[in-house]
């Protein structure tokens, strides 16, 4: 099992004028290895606190992700 939290903060300048998107996001995750040579992940993220040009959106989008890994 794996938790994270992240703080994004992406700053733009375009000619005088300065515009910043900035999210949070936090990361569930799930690791299950059903033999010593493969690896199964399920990821949930979720985005919340959402600004785009300084503005607060009510959206908070989420992805569910799932991978999987064999190595030999």
């Amino acid at each position: 099992m794996a938790a994270r939290f992240e703080n994004m903060e992406i700053d733009e300048i375009s000619g005088n004028a300065t515009s910043g998107d900035e999210a949070d996001k936090f990361t569930l995750g799930l690791n299950y290895y059903p033999t010593k040579n493969t690896r199964l992940m399920l990821n949930y993220d979720k985005i919340t606190d959402l600004k785009i040009d300084g503005v607060s959106r009510d959206e908070e989008p989420s992805a569910l992700k799932f991978r999987a890994q064999a190595f030999w």
